[in-house]
């Protein structure tokens, strides 16, 4: 009886075949095929992690208000006009370790139609880079 069945189960094997069971149960194989899965998983994750967010932003602001120089009084100098425009813009991205870091650039403007300012027009520019990191993640 054993031997009917072991009969029915063996059957030829050609080269090909034991070929295929070969590769199919070799377990180091099988271990670098996943090995380069996880690779490209991890390349992925990589890729994905490079979001950097672009931040912009304008103001414009405009103000007149009653001159309080005691040179003014009297001329047609009785109102003074401010005018100052900024505007900023930014890179923001997250980091590996749960952080982030910046960059930044603003310009600020303003002008002015006063007689008693030294100079009608000021301007302002400012370059910023930041790290964020925290230092207790995952404690507690």
């Amino acid at each position: 009886m054993w031997l009917l069945m072991f009969r029915v189960w063996a059957r030829p094997l050609s080269v090909e075949d034991a070929l295929d069971q070969a590769l199919q149960n070799n377990l180091e194989l099988a271990q670098r095929r996943l090995d380069n899965a996880v690779v490209r998983h991890r390349l992925t994750q990589a890729r994905g992690a490079f979001d950097p967010r672009l931040l912009a932003g304008i103001n414009v602001d405009q103000r007149k208000t009653p001159s309080n120089a005691a040179t003014d009084v009297g001329t047609a100098q009785a109102v003074v006009t401010s005018s100052s425009t900024s505007w900023n813009v930014g890179l923001n991205q997250a980091l590996p370790t749960g952080g982030t870091v910046n960059a930044s650039l603003t310009e600020f403007q303003t002008t002015t139609d006063s007689t008693n300012a030294l100079s009608s027009r000021f301007i302002s520019r400012q370059v910023g880079v930041g790290l964020n990191q925290p230092l207790l993640r995952g404690i507690g």
